[in-house]
């Protein structure tokens, strides 16, 4: 077996997206070929995170034929409470932007997403994901100056549009953007919105 994939502490990025995938894909079995139609990656990226997915020994790979099936014996919500240890916030660095400066390629994140899908009241700022290589940074401002007029903006390490839904970032990469939170308030939203996820 591959010494490396045994040590895995922490998922490389990608192979967090092949989780997600997993985990939005509305059957047990996911094939490798849809999913490297769907992910932006190489082949070898995409064999090396399965090769991670394997070593947690949440995943296991079949054939089918030609066709390598990616399967776990878990449902969706244990599988993230087991894998999500393996998970990081997207997140990689924030700042504030300009109203006037929002693109396409951000969808609406954090707070933001928590206030339009659960209990919890929207913050003064709206907060927008965009990925961090489309993006340039030297736009961020470090401050926040006026809330009628900035948003904050989140850089994120894969591209937030990649699952998202209605202009939001999905759901599990917003939840996972709040690692280390210890706000209660939050906490709870995140649970809600994870609740919504399963119930789908």
């Amino acid at each position: 077996e591959d010494e490396e994939a045994k040590k895995v502490a922490k998922f490389m990025f990608s192979t967090q997206q092949l989780v997600l995938l997993y985990l939005y894909n509305d059957s047990k079995k996911m094939y490798v070929s849809d999913a490297t139609k769907k992910l932006p990656f190489t082949a070898m990226t995409m064999s090396r995170a399965v090769k991670q997915l394997e070593a947690t020994g949440l995943f296991h790979t079949t054939k089918d034929g030609v066709n390598k099936v990616i399967e776990s014996d878990y449902n969706r919500r244990e599988l993230y409470e087991k894998v999500k240890g393996y998970l990081s916030s997207p997140v990689r660095k924030t700042g504030y932007l300009n109203k006037a400066e929002i693109t396409n390629d951000m969808v609406l994140a954090g707070d933001s997403v928590l206030s339009e899908e659960t209990m919890l009241n929207s913050g003064k700022v709206m907060i927008y994901a965009v990925y961090v290589k489309t993006f340039s940074q030297e736009k961020l401002e470090n401050e926040l100056i006026d809330p009628g007029e900035q948003v904050k903006v989140e850089l994120w390490e894969y591209d937030p549009r990649q699952f998202s839904e209605d202009d939001m970032a999905d759901k599990l990469s917003v939840a996972l953007s709040f690692e280390g939170n210890e706000d209660e308030r939050i906490e709870e939203a995140v649970e809600e919105l994870l609740e919504g996820v399963w119930a789908d």
